[in-house]
């Protein structure tokens, strides 16, 4: 943004004298108040060292409340021959300032204290404004680069540092005058500049977000990027510069959620920010974003050119290095992914260059531009070539993170290597030791596909060795457990903190962790800056000795992950991916009964069945964007819609069965109950409404329930979890949960220090807008008749609210209803997991009428069954959110429930009813509670009136059964 009716002139302002030139400080961290700036933020001047201003140098820093960052610097040299022009355009100090954001021309003046002074107003590319201003008395030099609020604070200083304190009067009133209307017209009124305290909040949840990205808690990252963007807008406006580059910040983080077309909504809401701004850094950004986009859609070739106008963005820009070698990086997958090896070798090391000079050897990028340089080479069959480079990037990434996520993924590089050579026993090692890793953490696989790489090796060893078949399927059924699940890891990462919260020795612990990882990051910073540096300045002995400590930290790093395991198991078992094995499955499996888990990843789906003493593995190449369009057109077909029933598309319906589930159950003649543990899309589609034969005109359609009863489960450890549970320990009876009052949820607001979104968001203001459900209490009536009409509770209208439930479940029901809206995370504006809606209680912060999955973990249930009837796995524009359902159900698995019966879409309250009553009588003869759900949906099915899978389809029974 470029500043406008700029009026030559210095901004200096008369004020009363406080700092003379004895009063300088001296000593390095000596300080001198200089009072207030502009915008009344108290500030001081604190020598610095000099750094790399040469000896002569005297540098100083200014420092205001409300930001822990310097809001300015001086630098001062009693003797330098260059002239201010040299100073403000060419010299190095110059152009590091330029490189973080725009500036204008310089423009010089006298001023009215005896100095010949010049400045350039600039632009830092996060948003504020800032000045350069080169001045010189004789042989002295003075520079000083600051933000506008301090302008009088530099006069001070400066006057300081002459010898010249301003007179009682201030500087001619005329020339004091007609400054401060310069000022109002570059920035207007002192009133509307961003206080320091704005701006280093700013800086914080910029900075918070960031983290959170990098530890890969991206919809915690999402939040707070939201609340850095409304920052950005009230700051400095709706078309700044620094709002773009966020928006596609936080489009990044969007896309490891795998939401490709939010991530691109935001990508389009920078693009005329961006094409203003002409910034080369942030028209690549968008051109990299766009070529992302069509990478994760699998269209490499269209991702290719926009690419190179990228790289092309940026060519002139030689000191912009680290961005170009992003763009550079950005082409090698694009060229990977059209199969031209020998263009992903070169742009790779182009992009290495490039990064290695801007972060240095051991720096993530580097690293990540040398694998890609691997895949290359390996693509060419340069086998030869490839192995030391691998070795280098292994050995690099080992060293500055451990064994983590980054050594994990160079392994499955090692992997793809070693199976290109023929060496298959090599490739299952590498793939080994990336599942190990992959088993305690969360995180996104990074450089290659990872899960279905190492699936595929072991596929194709089983199929060569059939006496080694059986153990093999065991391990490519545990391997893909560590199939990635980003909302669904989101919400046990929020679930564990509160856990944390609530266990001051958990809290204690992860501290000492964190303040492990605070130590890695600096040594690892040093590390980079040491390898960044010339051959002449470099030092090999200090770099060994960097990494020799590091290899320490990293080892303490390790152990405290094993102390925090050994001492709170229940902490470590709620975050831990430690797959389930096939023989443990098999043990809790009934003769007639299987268990099919459907791992979705970017290739496709691999489907596993479990059943009795052996299994069997099928591929089924349905990726991600297909799958989702499949599952959302039939949903269409299936949900009412104004109150019209759509035509149900029986042919969908069978497709998607003949691709995933027939080449499982084909000749399964004994199999007669089925637990599916589905992922991805899949969560958001009950399996029952599929159909195992192609329909026939006159025929009843071959419904997947005709054959087999159904249960769904989160993950398979919640299958072993809940068998091993036994029954639950209920004293009986029934409590409903119902048509909450949300008109009274205005009142109020949520204030909770610490949370990004706290300063604004107002659940209770949310929550008012949902639609009222009156019907819900009588549905809740009817259940309570139809489960315990003799001992039943009802929680309805403004008692339906977090407090009167968990005294109520004091009483210990068998089955928990709630009739009310099911919240997706993308629905809740500042939340980051799902919630039910209950009723808010004015004044209390914690009643704000949203139930949260990590609040719901912490509820007393001990109940058989939890009847979710408004739940909903999809939002209102259509988007599937079967993984934040899976996140739902998984809460109130932790805190104690044996079943949840939840709708994956809203259904009338009659249906409702209708179900339930065939539902409770299924079960008062006996049936278990999948049988008796098989046995009330038959019924529905059965009736004309209620035939369509509206009506019946939308219930999965979720749990142990």
């Amino acid at each position: 943004m470029r500043w406008r009716h700029f009026v030559p002139g210095i901004f200096f302002f008369g004020v009363s004298a406080c700092l003379l030139a004895q009063d300088l400080p001296r000593e390095i961290g000596a300080e001198a108040a200089l009072g207030k700036n502009l915008t009344g933020d108290e500030c001081v001047l604190r020598r610095v060292q000099a750094g790399g201003w040469g000896e002569q140098a005297m540098r100083y820093a200014f420092h205001c409340e409300g930001w822990n960052q310097p809001s300015g610097t001086l630098v001062i040299y009693p003797r330098h021959a260059r002239d201010l022009a040299w100073w403000l355009g060419e010299s190095p100090w110059a152009r590091g300032i330029e490189e973080n954001g725009s500036c204008e021309p310089a423009r010089a003046d006298k001023t009215a204290h005896g100095l010949e002074a010049s400045m350039r107003p600039c632009q830092h590319r996060q948003g504020w404004r800032r000045i350069m201003l080169a001045a010189k008395a004789g042989e002295a030099r003075y520079l000083a680069d600051f933000l506008p609020n301090n302008a009088p604070l530099v006069e001070r200083a400066l006057l300081g540092a002459i010898g010249r304190a301003p007179q009682p009067g201030g500087a001619p009133q005329g020339r004091r005058l007609a400054s401060l209307r310069a000022l109002e017209e570059l920035l207007g009124t002192p009133e509307a500049m961003p206080s320091l305290r704005d701006l280093g909040q700013y800086l914080q949840y910029r900075e918070l977000a960031q983290e959170q990205q990098r530890a890969r808690h991206y919809r915690q990252a999402e939040l707070t990027w939201q609340s850095v963007v409304r920052m950005q807008e009230r700051l400095f406006g709706p078309a700044s510069a620094a709002l773009a580059a966020s928006l596609q910040e936080m489009a990044h983080t969007v896309r490891n959620q795998r939401r490709l077309d939010d991530a691109m909504a935001l990508v389009r809401r920078a693009e005329p920010i961006v094409a203003a701004a002409r910034d080369p850094i942030l028209t690549a950004h968008q051109l990299i974003h766009q070529a992302y986009d069509l990478q994760s859609r699998r269209r490499h070739a269209e991702s290719l050119p926009l690419a190179e106008q990228a790289v092309n963005a940026l060519r002139d820009e030689p000191r912009l290095r680290f961005y170009l070698g992003e763009a550079y990086f950005a082409k090698s997958v694009a060229l990977h992914g059209i199969g031209d090896f020998a263009g992903v070798e070169q742009a790779a090391r182009m992009s290495m260059g490039y990064m290695q000079r801007s972060e240095g050897a051991y720096g993530v990028w580097t690293n990540r531009a040398r694998l890609q340089a691997v895949r290359g080479l390996i693509g060419q069959r340069k086998f030869a070539a490839a192995r030391p480079l691998l070795g280098e990037a292994l050995d690099i990434a080992e060293t500055t993170y451990g064994r983590g996520i980054w050594w994990a993924n160079a392994k499955i590089i090692e992997g793809a290597l070693a199976r290109a050579e023929g060496n298959t026993a090599q490739a299952l090692d590498a793939y080994r030791a990336y599942a190990e890793v992959a088993a305690r953490e969360q995180f996104a696989c990074y450089f290659a596909p990872c899960a279905p790489a190492q699936l595929d090796a072991l596929i194709a060893a089983a199929t060569a060795d059939l006496e080694a078949a059986p153990k093999l399927f065991a391990e490519t059924f545990a391997a893909a457990q560590l199939v990635e699940s980003p909302v669904l890891a989101t919400a046990l990462n929020r679930l564990a903190a509160r856990l944390a919260t609530d266990e001051p020795a958990i809290g204690a612990a992860l501290r000492e962790q964190q303040d492990l990882q605070e130590s890695q990051n600096r040594l690892r910073a040093e590390l980079g800056a040491e390898s960044r540096k010339g051959e002449k300045q470099r030092s090999v002995e200090r770099e060994a000795k960097l990494a020799a400590e590091l290899a320490k930290l990293n080892q303490a790093g390790r152990d405290q992950e094993l102390l925090i395991q050994d001492r709170f198991p229940r902490y470590a078992q709620m975050l831990s991916r430690r797959p389930v094995s096939a023989e443990q499955v098999m043990a809790r499996l009934a003769p007639d009964e299987g268990l099919i888990f459907l791992a979705s990843t970017p290739e496709g789906v691999y489907g596993f069945l479990v059943h009795g003493i052996w299994g069997r593995i099928h591929f089924s190449p349905f990726e991600y964007g297909e799958q989702r369009r499949a599952v959302t057109r039939l949903r269409a077909s299936i949900v009412a819609k104004d109150g019209v029933l759509p035509v149900f598309d029986a042919r969908l319906a069978h497709d998607l069965y003949r691709r995933l589930f027939k080449p499982l159950l084909d000749g399964q003649r004994t199999l007669r109950r089925l637990v599916i543990v589905p992922t991805g899309s899949l969560m958001s589609l009950p399996p029952e409404v599929l159909l195992s034969a192609a329909p026939q005109p006159g025929e009843k359609p071959a419904w997947l329930l005709r054959d087999h009863t159904v249960s769904v489960l989160p993950s398979v450890g919640a299958f072993l979890k809940l068998r091993e549970a036994g029954r639950a320990r209920s004293s009986g009876g029934f409590l409903a949960v119902a048509a909450p009052r949300f008109a009274s949820s205005a009142q109020g607001s949520k204030r909770v220090a610490g949370d990004p979104c706290g300063g604004d968001f107002d659940a209770r203001s949310l929550v008012a807008g949902l639609a009222p459900l009156p019907e819900s209490a009588d549905e809740a009536r009817a259940l309570a008749n139809a489960w315990s009409p003799q001992r039943n509770r009802l929680l309805l209208g403004e008692t339906a609210n977090k407090a009167a439930l968990r005294q109520a479940l004091g009483e210990k029901p068998a089955i928990v209803a709630f009739a009310t809206h099911g919240l997706l995370p993308e629905e809740l504006f500042c939340e980051n997991e799902p919630a039910l809606a209950l009723s808010p209680r004015p004044g209390e912060s914690a009643e704000d009428g949203l139930l949260r999955a990590s609040e719901i973990i912490g509820l007393p249930i001990d109940a058989e069954l939890v009847i979710l009837s408004a739940c909903n796995t999809a939002g209102a524009d259509g988007r599937l959110g079967g993984e934040s359902f899976s996140g739902l159900t998984r809460a109130f698995f932790h805190a104690g429930a044996r079943n949840v019966l939840a709708t994956h879409w809203p259904i009338d309250s009659r249906a409702t009813v209708a179900l339930m009553e065939a539902l409770a009588k299924a079960r008062a003869k006996g049936a278990s509670w999948p049988a008796a759900l098989r046995e009330a949906k038959r019924v529905l099915a059965d009736r004309a009136a209620t035939a369509h899978p509206f009506y019946w389809g939308a219930f999965s029974l979720v749990g142990g059964g």
